[in-house]
């Protein structure tokens, strides 16, 4: 494994941060669908949280791992109410996986500059590098697992 992880939380947001309240998929489907996908491998689980910034939810864990494109996201002092606010919340994360997205390079400035020392940039199928919960909750429900 790229991040030698014994087991893997797949968390997911009751209600994302910064995303319209669509409906459907919820949350609570999103994590049903997956249990029962992964159901069997033992190093895998599912939650859900009322959290919404990345630092709470990551509170506790060894590495939080996300794409690109919700890194921008953290980046943005608008979530925080201030730059000094923002960068305590990033400091306050794990170490930082990131699974590149071909649709966030084009959103702005190089994320490399802005990785934390020690996160690493995720090597993936090009399959698998257009998935998003972004899709899944415009309707994209094959994604769902």
């Amino acid at each position: 494994m790229q991040c030698s992880l014994d087991l893997l939380d797949l968390v997911l947001s009751e209600a994302a941060l910064g995303k319209e309240a669509s409906g459907r998929p919820a949350a609570s489907e999103r994590a049903e669908t997956l249990r029962g996908r992964i159901a069997g491998r033992d190093r895998l689980r599912v939650a859900t949280t009322p959290a919404q910034l990345l630092a709470e939810i990551a509170d506790g864990y060894d590495w939080v791992v996300l794409g690109t494109d919700k890194w921008r996201q953290i980046l943005e002092p608008a979530w925080y109410g201030s730059v000094s606010a923002r960068d305590a919340a990033i400091d306050a994360l794990p170490r930082i996986a990131l699974a590149p997205r071909p649709f966030a390079a084009d959103s702005g400035s190089p994320i490399d500059d802005a990785i934390p020392e020690g996160s690493i940039v995720l090597s993936i199928p090009d399959s698998l590098a257009e998935v998003s919960s972004t899709a899944v909750r415009a309707g994209r429900t094959d994604w769902m697992a």
